[in-house]
């Protein structure tokens, strides 16, 4: 029995990638973890120094070093842009098409007939010249201004507001719409609360300020509705069809939509690393995917202190896994994109990202760059000895 142990560290990012210059010149300069570092000299890091993330990283950075004992590369993002949504079905090597990018204001009319046609009360509102709906006075629909631009809308559900009910909205929103993802999520803040903190992002989105809002800490929930991404023929996928468990442990199993998965949702990384910990007492065998997000907000947040912490619980909790390694599993470390804390726009920024590999009979050695992040689910089918995805490259033969 053997077990492969995948962990997200959300947004990690080291660097630019090399078409920022022509499509994303906002993100110019960015690098997520040479900033973080530079501006919290004093954080303990041993595990991540250890197995390589300066060596990932590229450069010495204040007291961080390059370790001699370890296995390590870099990774591109293949998905456009800089999203989580993609970066995670990237990493189990889904096949991604070209995403088609709208403003909700794009889209508003239609989501307005739509709803209106379907029974449901919808009113809109507006702030400056810009629009949003309200469904049922209980529910918002707007861009999300947070992600990736025209990529993504939130129908978000007041205190008040059903779950279900609210899902049932958001697939409605899906039905007739193109653009890539629709997160459904309820909270526990009041429908006015809510309005007061929807804002115009770059003259052309309308959402809700997450931070303002402090929406993550107030009974968040959410499921997500993608399109343009199958679910055949990724790692996932195979695992699943060759009985191998699968077990997804915070925002990862908000993304992955599959049947016959254990799905572990959590937002707070001492949650995630208390859950994940508890399954590993009993887990023996299979695939355990874990995303920690708190980076990622904190990214979002712009505040790098925040990010640098985070880095130091995680970094604990990296140690506590490396002793549950038995000789058999394989531990990798990743990200899914970059957010720096110090860019200054507070939205995702397309990096490059680490790959870290960890065995108890570890072989020091560089998988080099790698063109995909398709390329660690492609290594998975291989450490399991499935049948190998399409959209990615092994690297299991260098560790």
């Amino acid at each position: 029995m053997k077990r492969a142990i995948l962990l997200v560290i959300d947004s990690l990012g080291i660097g630019e990638m090399d078409d920022v210059k022509k499509d994303r010149p906002n993100d110019i300069g960015s690098n997520t973890l040479k900033h973080v570092l530079e501006d919290n000299s004093m954080l303990k890091l041993n595990n991540l120094e250890n197995l390589g993330l300066i060596n990932c990283l590229g450069e010495e950075v204040e007291s961080f070093k390059k370790s001699n004992n370890c296995i390590w590369g870099v990774s591109n993002l293949k998905h456009e842009g800089a999203d989580s949504f993609y970066g995670h079905y990237e990493i189990v090597g889904a096949k991604l098409t070209k995403p088609i990018l709208k403003s909700f204001s794009e889209y508003i009319d239609k989501i307005y007939n739509f709803l209106r046609n379907s029974g449901y009360s919808v009113n809109v509102e507006k702030k400056l010249n810009k629009s949003y709906l309200i469904v049922d006075n209980k529910v918002i629909i707007s861009d999300n201004i947070e992600g990736e631009k025209g990529q993504l809308y939130t129908v978000l559900g007041d205190e008040n507001s059903d779950f279900n009910v609210v899902l049932e909205i958001g697939k409605k929103v899906r039905e007739v719409v193109e653009i890539p993802r629709i997160a459904v999520v309820k909270c526990n803040i009041n429908l006015e609360e809510l309005k007061e903190c929807i804002e115009i992002r770059f003259n052309e989105y309308i959402g809700i300020n997450a931070e303002k809002a402090n929406l993550y800490n107030r009974g968040y929930k959410v499921v997500h509705l993608g399109a343009g991404i199958s679910n055949e023929g990724h790692c996932i996928k195979k695992l699943v069809e060759n009985n191998i468990p699968v077990v997804l442990v915070g925002k990862v199993s908000d993304i992955i939509s599959m049947n016959n998965i254990k799905k572990v949702p959590g937002i707070h990384t001492s949650d995630i690393i208390k859950k994940t910990l508890k399954i590993l007492e009993d887990f023996n065998e299979g695939f355990l995917f874990i995303n920690i997000q708190e980076t990622d907000l904190a990214g979002h947040l712009q505040d790098k202190n925040l990010y640098g912490k985070q880095l130091e619980i995680i970094d604990s909790f990296i140690g506590e896994i490396k002793n549950i390694i038995d000789d058999d599993d394989l531990f990798i470390i990743t990200a899914d994109h970059g957010n720096d804390p110090t860019i200054g726009h507070g939205r995702h920024t397309r990096e490059k990202v680490p790959v870290i590999v960890y065995k108890k009979q570890l072989k020091s050695n560089s998988i080099g760059l790698r063109e995909s992040l398709s390329d660690i689910g492609a290594t998975v089918c291989e450490f399991f000895d499935v049948e190998s995805i399409d959209e990615g490259k092994s690297f299991f033969e260098l560790v």
